[in-house]
């Protein structure tokens, strides 16, 4: 029994000792403003971590649904603006001009309201440095199946920054990716226009490896564009125009402004800079 009793006294004394730290720890928190300081960033801190691993797990959850082969994605969660622009229709065929920032899709298609008649568009205009190289995709699509197709882009021979200005063109190749994750299952199949096959060979001068456009029916052509501007290009605006046709079927004519600031583009810049890689 004395025993008994002993252990008891102990334990009261130890939770005593340890109500009484707590309570000195409290009251010296409560009297230090820089441990008050101090105590709110730690428990801010513990928060804002549990919300993140709440956050995550969360979003592992939804995408983990959104990926599932059972579920359907509404069309309104997956859009955004057209980016293209300078939409032409004429007969069978779509014609538009895209940023060299979008990724086009097969299926990707402008809305009604910014289709134009053939040869409405505005001119379209590059600005640049001496230099510089632009770049913008052109797409074209037809309603059914068509061969020899051309799409041409030049500057005004009688310019005289026309020997100084040089035009490369890139037909988009569209590689097919089926995917599987290990972690969220099956991916939808996918269509990238990832490889440029140049329509000229550059390492064999007069040599044609693209001589014209097939397009498939509803299927998606982009034609990738490079302009690169001469360091010895006078500054100025010049002319030029941008033309593409089915044979001898002229379905566009879009004008083009060239405009060639004074500033020259050095070929270094003493500058640091960093980019990430995304890997999926």
């Amino acid at each position: 029994m004395e025993g008994f009793r002993k252990k008891v006294l102990w334990f009261l004394v130890g939770m005593t000792t340890g109500i009484l730290a707590i309570a000195l720890t409290a009251f010296f928190i409560l009297t230090s403003p820089s441990l008050r300081t101090q105590l709110k960033g730690t428990v801010k801190k513990i928060l804002q971590y549990h919300q993140t691993v709440a956050a995550i797990k969360t979003l592992e959850t939804k995408s983990k649904d959104l990926l599932h082969t059972g579920i359907v994605v509404p069309d309104r969660f997956l859009h955004y603006p057209f980016p293209g622009n300078r939409v032409e229709k004429e007969g069978n065929f779509l014609t538009w001009v895209s940023p060299l920032s979008d990724r086009i899709q097969p299926q990707d298609m402008p809305p009604s309201n910014l289709m134009g008649a053939k040869n409405s568009s505005s001119p379209i205009h590059l600005i640049g440095l001496r230099g510089e190289t632009l770049s913008f995709q052109f797409v074209v699509r037809s309603s059914q199946e068509t061969s020899n197709i051309h799409v041409d882009f030049s500057v005004n021979p009688d310019s005289p920054a026309a020997s100084c200005i040089t035009t490369h063109r890139f037909l988009e190749y569209y590689e097919h990716f089926t995917a599987s994750d290990v972690k969220y299952g099956p991916v939808h199949p996918h269509d990238i226009p990832d490889p440029l096959i140049p329509f000229h060979d550059p390492y064999k001068p007069g040599r044609k490896i693209v001589s014209d456009i097939h397009v498939m029916s509803d299927f998606n052509q982009p034609v990738w564009l490079d302009i690169t501007y001469s360091k010895k290009c006078p500054p100025g605006k010049y002319d030029g125009q941008l033309t593409v046709r089915s044979g001898d079927n002229l379905l566009r004519k879009t004008p083009v402004q060239f405009e060639i600031l004074k500033p020259v583009l050095p070929d270094s810049a003493p500058i640091s800079r960093w980019m990430e890689l995304y890997v999926s």
